[in-house]
């Protein structure tokens, strides 16, 4: 039987130490199966190989500490991206200047304080 084992991200989160948290998972929209951009090959459930190496989204878990972000925002944000696909000649708006142009446009902080 294999031992489940954790990690700690930068934020302090726990993560699982499996394919699901794994930079190297690949998986198709038009297969249901996960696979390994390493081995090349198909991953089992809870697995874990000496290559893990946490993704970018879960290193990325807790950075905002649990805030809530509007939802005002948030198509705000999508919309900035949509536009920039539009225009091929624009350079894309990093995060921080779309955070920084809605709170000059609406006034408001992206966040929800409760």
């Amino acid at each position: 039987m294999k031992t489940v084992k954790f990690t700690k991200n930068h934020f302090g989160i726990s993560i699982k130490m499996c394919c699901a948290s794994c930079a190297y998972k690949e998986q198709s929209r038009l297969i249901t199966k996960r696979g390994c951009a390493k081995h090349g090959r198909e991953v089992r459930p809870c697995y874990l190989c000496d290559c893990w190496k946490m993704d970018e989204k879960t290193k990325a878990a807790g950075k905002s500490r649990g805030r809530v972000k509007r939802k005002e925002y948030l198509d705000f944000f999508r919309q900035v991206r949509i536009d920039e696909e539009k225009c091929h000649h624009c350079a894309p708006l990093t995060t921080e200047e779309v955070r920084n142009l809605f709170e000059r446009l609406f006034g408001n902080s992206i966040y929800i304080f409760f």
